[in-house]
């Protein structure tokens, strides 16, 4: 028996260094695309190296393939060395056959991306691209949001790095409409949280019309109480967008979040709102700041009522 916990004790770190530099990677990623915003034009050259790789795969989510050797050149192999090297560092503290279990992992992956041309399962052509169900690990529904939004979305693996910088979602231009009680003008989160919108550079359109052009062009709505007919006539009005719209579900039923929780049409997020907050303006200030640094933070589950609460209601609704 000790044996068998040894090896699966192994195989579980030799999976952490992985991941660990993974997340070396990505914040070597996030610091190329603020080099690119740098006034100084050394740092924004080094930023423009990794623009092949998202002239590759561009925002309209298509590869275009007569950028491959560069990408391959300034974006595949650079990953691949970042990923070797902190391992290489750790041989410093951690056991051999840790690290060097790690080195097969990511040399095998880098052999299957080389074999692939840099068209792995992240990097395809995508005409439709379906929402990402909820998940600490980077799908690929995921990665294909920081072709969207280049600003967003760094993670390549793990969302550790886009948890920590508030780079999980994209709000800056998005439209935001509200439906259901979440529209009525005494709700005092709604209010509150649309100017934290606008101040994170959003545009809040007030409630939602019925009429289909208006829907088909709105990225996110955000419903109140009971809600389920709103939620379902907007996924099926965005169905086919290019990109998933979102659905923020303020104090939603139980039915609701299980139902739309892993909806592949809508990205659905439960804002875990305090019945305080709907009412009180000081409370209603308070959680939409929080909620807006969840959203941001990429979580699909906001604790706009804090941790502990937003935990306990989570484990009853998702599992109780």
């Amino acid at each position: 028996m000790s044996g068998v916990l040894g090896i699966l004790g192994d195989g579980l770190a030799i999976v952490g260094v992985f991941l660990a530099s993974t997340v070396v990677f990505d914040v070597a990623h996030a610091t190329l695309h603020v080099c690119l915003r740098s006034r100084a034009a050394p740092l924004r050259a080094l930023g423009h190296l990794h623009g092949w790789h998202h002239r590759f795969a561009d925002c309209d989510l298509q590869i275009h393939e007569e950028w491959t050797r560069q990408n391959l050149s300034w974006h595949v192999i650079p990953e691949y060395l970042t990923h070797v090297s902190f391992s290489a560092l750790l041989l410093l503290v951690l056991p051999t056959r840790w690290v060097v279990g790690a080195l097969v992992i990511q040399t095998l992956v880098f052999v299957l991306i080389l074999r692939a041309r840099g068209m792995d399962i992240n990097h395809r052509s995508i005409t439709h691209l379906r929402a990402y169900p909820p998940s600490y690990f980077c799908l690929p529904q995921y990665h294909a949001l920081h072709h969207a939004w280049v600003d967003a979305h760094y993670s390549s693996w793990i969302k550790t790095l886009d948890h920590a910088l508030g780079t999980g979602a994209q709000l800056a231009g998005r439209s935001v409409a509200w439906a259901g009680t979440a529209g009525e003008k005494d709700d005092a989160f709604a209010n509150a949280l649309a100017d934290e919108l606008a101040r994170a550079g959003a545009r809040p359109l007030g409630a939602a019309h019925d009429d289909h052009e208006g829907l088909r062009d709105l990225d996110i709505l955000v419903v109140g109480d009971d809600a389920d007919e709103a939620i379902e006539h907007f996924a099926r009005e965005t169905v086919a967008r290019r990109l998933p719209p979102e659905v923020w579900a303020m104090a939603p039923r139980a039915a609701t979040t299980l139902r739309y929780w892993r909806d592949p049409r809508v990205l659905y997020r439960h804002l875990d709102v305090p019945p305080d907050a709907r009412r009180d303006s000081a409370a209603a200030r308070s959680a939409a700041r929080r909620t807006l640094s969840g959203v941001r933070r990429g979580f699909n589950w906001v604790p706009a009522a804090g941790w502990a609460r937003g935990l306990l209601h989570y484990l009853r609704v998702r599992w109780l």
